[in-house]
């Protein structure tokens, strides 16, 4: 009776014990720094996006030099840019990286659209049926609903650069596909990541890094995201999670096509909450889920901008086109000023959305003047 007694005793102290460490570890702040590497990472993807945007104006030439951040990379192999045209909307290039200068990858940059005017009417697309091109692994995409635009976009993009892609697996069997974009390149890049993503017996890894993405999918088509990329756990999603998805405070891109028309954001977010240039890691936090209050999600007034900016949408055309004709008629709230609400979509560690040289005439990430009415 006395043995069973300390017995019982013994596994009475063990049971409070674990409960008293569980207590504790789920009232603890999660660690939401973010690492030098992960850091080092982004700013390094912020660039190569950044230099997307010359496809279409002044171009990139082999080996991999444009007037923007290319020469920041020495060794970089381009292996081609594409452009679908004005209809899909969807440009960029392809290329390597090579150790040991830099993690052996296959590049695929996606360039946002390449003005304000066009983004907005992209925007006001319904949304299509998703189904998948391969699930290879069972994983089927149950009540999901895609943008048709971006969705379009893609598939105009697919049928240029899987061949391509095709060869460079042959050639690099080891490499990983890395997907990035900024705007709408970044939901493009998200859509086709998922695509090679889901078929991973065929194209083995595929990662995804967006700037500034918008919505693309309804929660059917989101919660497939988190569950291909293994982001579904949001107490360990950043680090088993392999698409990033950057935000910066003040931009109201990635909370658009409103909420309450049916779309949802997918979850591994990492916030940038510095308002300018430029940020440094203490100033990203990794976020936990979708809808983190302590990220872009928990800005009350800029889901109200979004939300103004929805109804934009549908009648900038009779606003003569440009942005200044939106602010002229009064379709968003006086306090919040759209140009910089469009700065703040562009300020992804370094300026995005021109191709220019970064080193002059301007300093400290700066770009060129904006003109009024905000073709970027």
């Amino acid at each position: 009776m006395l043995i069973a007694m300390r017995l019982y005793l013994i596994l009475l102290a063990l049971v409070i014990a674990v409960q008293a460490a569980v207590f504790q570890n789920a009232e603890a702040p999660q660690n939401r720094t973010v690492s030098s590497e992960l850091f080092a990472e982004l700013e390094e993807l912020s660039r190569l996006v950044a230099i997307s945007y010359c496809v279409g104006y002044q171009g990139i030439q082999k080996p991999f030099t444009c007037l923007s951040h290319c020469s920041e990379f020495p060794g970089l192999e381009l292996v081609q840019t594409f452009d679908t045209g004005i209809l899909s909307n969807s440009c960029g290039y392809i290329a390597l990286s090579h150790t040991p200068a830099y993690p052996p990858r296959i590049l695929v940059i996606f360039r946002g659209t390449n003005s304000v005017s066009n983004f907005l009417s992209d925007l006001q697309t319904s949304p299509t049926d998703y189904i998948p091109y391969a699930t290879t692994h069972g994983r089927q995409c149950t009540n999901c609903t895609v943008h048709s635009g971006f969705m379009r976009a893609w598939n105009a993009t697919r049928e240029v650069i899987l061949p391509q892609l095709q060869v460079l697996r042959q050639q690099y069997p080891r490499y990983p596909i890395v997907f990035a974009g900024h705007s709408m390149g970044g939901a493009v890049a998200g859509i086709g990541g998922l695509e090679l993503k889901s078929a991973r017996d065929i194209w083995g890894k595929t990662g995804v890094v967006s700037f500034g993405e918008p919505m693309f999918g309804n929660a059917g088509m989101a919660r497939f995201v988190d569950e291909n990329f293994g982001c579904w756990d949001t107490t360990a999603e950043h680090e088993n999670c392999t698409y990033k998805r950057v935000t910066h405070a003040q931009d109201p891109v990635p909370l658009l096509p409103p909420a309450e028309w049916g779309w949802r954001q997918h979850g591994s977010e990492i916030f940038i909450s510095k308002p300018g240039l430029p940020p440094i890691a203490e100033d990203m936090r990794l976020c936990s889920g979708p809808k983190d209050p302590a990220c872009l999600d928990g800005d009350g007034e800029l889901k109200e901008a979004a939300a103004s900016s929805a109804i934009a949408q549908k009648i900038i055309a009779r606003a003569d086109g440009t942005i200044d004709g939106v602010v002229k008629r009064g379709l968003v709230p006086p306090r919040w000023q759209i140009w910089q609400l469009l700065f703040a979509h562009r300020e992804y560690i370094w300026r995005l959305g021109l191709c220019y040289d970064p080193d002059w005439p301007w300093d400290d990430r700066q770009a060129p003047p904006v003109p009024t009415n905000y073709e970027l």
